[in-house]
């Protein structure tokens, strides 16, 4: 089973990779790819990484290109990449920290046909005002992917849980937005927009969970494999 994880930057992915994977180990063999090009930390140790093949300073000095340029000149070499079929029960795709390059210059398209689903990770620490935009990019991003998308709040360990449960209502239905006193009028442009994909994509649960603490992995795993049961009895 492969999976994307993908998410706005420094919304968790890398930390879920590494402690997703280590509870899917209890049960299931694991495998981990990196295809952030750019990372100069990872909490793991990649069985595939794509910094073996090139990395965005390499491109940056080889190009004389800027961050930016180099960022979509990586995302062009993503889609010539090689993977390995890996026959694990699992292979979480580690995705680059800057969404929209990935998802919509056509990166992610190159992964779309080879994944079986998409987790999409949103950062529960924001102001809540971006909660409509986070739940339009996500949409736009199971859109632009085709894929199955598993949604999850991240970092529940740094929130209260009266919030928490306040943003999985919010996030199951973005039209629950319309009730707070500071959403602007791009935040209600973005929930118009939202209530257009709705009708293609029905609302999921969004659940709350700690990348740190494991937290709500149970709920992710669930919602996971009856998404891919759903795909199943549809094809």
């Amino acid at each position: 089973m492969n999976v994307l994880v993908v998410g706005p930057a420094g919304s968790g992915k890398s930390l879920f990779t590494r402690e997703f994977g280590r509870y899917l180990m209890d049960d299931f063999s694991v495998v981990r790819v990196n295809l952030d090009s750019g990372v100069g930390y990872l909490p793991y140790r990649p069985d595939f990484d794509v910094r073996e093949y090139f990395s965005l300073e390499e491109i940056m000095s080889e190009k004389d290109l800027g961050p930016n340029g180099a960022t979509l000149e990586a995302v062009d070499r993503l889609k010539e990449l090689d993977i390995p079929n890996f026959s694990e029960d699992f292979v979480l795709m580690d995705t680059p920290g800057q969404l929209e390059p990935f998802v919509f210059r056509g990166g992610a398209s190159a992964f779309a046909d080879m994944a079986d689903l998409t987790v999409y990770l949103v950062d529960s620490t924001g102001p809540v005002e971006t909660f409509p935009s986070q739940y339009l990019y996500s949409l736009a991003s199971q859109y632009s992917l085709n894929t199955p998308m598993v949604r999850a709040l991240n970092k529940l360990d740094l929130i209260d849980r009266e919030r928490a449960k306040e943003l999985e209502e919010m996030m199951m239905d973005p039209r629950m937005f319309a009730n707070l006193e500071d959403v602007s009028m791009r935040s209600q442009m973005n929930m118009d927009i939202a209530n257009l994909l709705m009708q293609m994509y029905s609302p999921s649960r969004f659940p709350a969970i700690s990348a740190k603490t494991r937290e709500g992995f149970e709920d992710v795993l669930t919602y996971i494999l009856e998404t891919l049961s759903r795909k199943r009895i549809w094809n």
